[in-house]
């Protein structure tokens, strides 16, 4: 989102610099750039979302720890505890 509000501003400065003769093709592309923030929006709602809750299950993990017992179980082999 941020990126295509930095690409805008290069954009615009390119605009000014080129004239009028290159009007249509910055107008196309300025058009492009403001409408990216709306098919952007929702893909970083997911990843954001995935990330929290990454995030949740490794702070879950940190506080309750491992249960050597589950570990024991798939494998079927033993495991130390200390």
């Amino acid at each position: 989102m941020a990126v295509c509000w930095l690409l805008l501003v290069a954009a615009g400065r390119d605009y000014a610099a080129a004239g009028h003769g290159a009007a249509s093709q910055f107008q196309g592309l300025g058009t492009l750039l403001l409408k990216a923030d709306d098919h952007i929006s929702p893909v970083s709602e997911i990843v954001f979302s995935l990330g929290v809750q990454e995030m949740v299950m490794a702070v879950w993990l940190i506080v309750r720890g491992f249960d050597p017992r589950a570990f024991a179980a798939a494998g079927g082999g033993q495991v130390s505890t200390g």
